[in-house]
């Protein structure tokens, strides 16, 4: 039987995969803040967008 290799990394899929499991629960963090107590720290909002990017970009 020939040896079949996956058409992707499997080691990449896995390490994307945490990090957007990372990114969304720090989110979900950010999801408890009301919307002023969000928008009153404008290092919440920075925080919001960096793990956003990074899980889109994953």
């Amino acid at each position: 039987m020939p040896d079949h290799k996956p058409a992707y990394n499997q080691t990449l899929v896995g390490e994307r995969t945490a990090l957007i499991r990372t990114s969304l629960a720090r989110l979900r963090q950010l999801r408890k803040l009301t919307r002023e107590e969000f928008l009153a720290d404008p290092d919440q909002y920075a925080i919001g967008e960096h793990h956003l990017r990074r899980a889109l970009e994953a």
